[in-house]
């Protein structure tokens, strides 16, 4: 989740992110991917976010948008897509 006070106190809150991911992650194995991914997806975030502090909507937009596609990219490796098609639930209307 995007922080708007990385706009501020960048490298305090970069930190922080970045150690509570790398916790979560080890307390939660997935993977190592995960272990990766995660942590370096919110510090990229994190200086995208103080890279465009001066308009806080577009900077946050962003840094969602990179957290969201890095993480749900290598997601689908450990818990696997549906299978298709999902057809919808027979019975007579």
């Amino acid at each position: 989740m995007p922080d708007p006070f990385i706009s501020r106190l960048w490298l305090a809150s970069s930190l922080q992110r970045l150690l509570g991911a790398l916790i979560s992650n080890a307390y939660y194995w997935l993977g190592p991917l995960d272990v990766i991914l995660e942590p370096l997806a919110n510090l990229i975030s994190a200086a995208t976010i103080y890279y465009f502090r001066r308009r806080l909507f577009i900077a946050c937009l962003l840094g969602a948008l990179l957290v969201g596609i890095v993480v749900d990219g290598y997601l689908w490796i450990y818990f696997p897509p549906p299978d298709f098609p999902i057809s919808p639930p027979s019975g007579d209307r």
